[in-house]
């Protein structure tokens, strides 16, 4: 009996595999999405971190009858384009200074004891790049009472941008942030007697991180300063009513 040969693969099967193998890993990166998955994992371990930081804040009304001053919970204040850092902790703060960073791993943070080992921090935190504090939790206290104060909000930056806690809290498009703009973050926690401060200004599809396209609010300035695909929208609900898939 003669032994035939064991016949290889052909090109075209070959191809065909490769073909095959290419649209299963396609799929997989669609359903899966690891870069996607990154920023959840981000976005939840912030929101962990802003719950613990709320706790905190509570006890700490519960005992001094007030919420923390500026200085007495951020590193740094930004001025100018630039970062102030509070240095030595607990510096007072010029007139005025309500709104500042919050990561207690950030040299010349606050002690938070008695109330935590140390204030929380954004995953996001590190000390390098253009403006790199706005990637930290925003703090802003109650201005109509410096000394004491009776209210505040934290703002923060979800890396995901449709995930549902974002339509939850109403910033929707990044329409929330500190006075005076009030937008550039989709999320954040406020004291119970006070809601986070939205933005009524325009709005536009810009590039997100996932390769897509997002709603973003621009500010009552407009959005000359912002990387905007037209149309311009006269809201963030315009926006998303027009574009469904780009908001939560």
């Amino acid at each position: 009996m003669v032994h035939q040969p064991d016949r290889g693969f052909t090109l075209i099967e070959l191809i065909l595999v490769m073909g095959i193998l290419s649209v299963l890993i396609y799929a997989l990166f669609s359903i899966f999405d690891p870069l996607k998955q990154f920023y959840k994992a981000r976005d939840s371990k912030k929101k962990t971190e802003l719950s613990s930081l709320k706790r905190t804040l509570e006890d700490w009304y519960n005992d001094k009858g007030c919420y923390p001053k500026a200085e007495e919970i951020c590193y740094g204040y930004e001025s100018g384009g630039n970062i102030v850092y509070n240095h030595p902790p607990t510096a007072v703060f010029p007139a005025g200074v309500n709104q500042c960073y919050v990561c207690g791993l950030q040299a010349d943070s606050p002690e938070a004891a008695p109330y935590a080992t140390r204030f929380p921090c954004s995953p996001q935190h590190r000390e390098n790049g253009s403006r790199w504090w706005r990637q930290d939790f925003a703090y802003e206290a109650d201005s109509l009472d410096a000394d004491c104060p009776q209210s505040y909000r934290i703002y923060a930056k979800l890396e995901y941008p449709l995930d549902p806690a974002i339509r939850t809290v109403r910033c929707i498009a990044s329409s929330c942030g500190p006075q005076p703009d009030s937008y550039g973050y989709n999320y954040g926690i406020s004291s119970p007697n006070s809601a986070l401060y939205q933005s009524s200004g325009s709005t536009c599809l810009v590039d997100d991180n996932l390769g897509s396209q997002a709603c973003q609010a621009c500010g009552p300035a407009g959005c000359s300063g912002v990387a905007c695909r037209s149309p311009v929208y006269s809201s963030w609900e315009q926006c998303c009513s027009t574009n469904p898939n780009q908001c939560p």
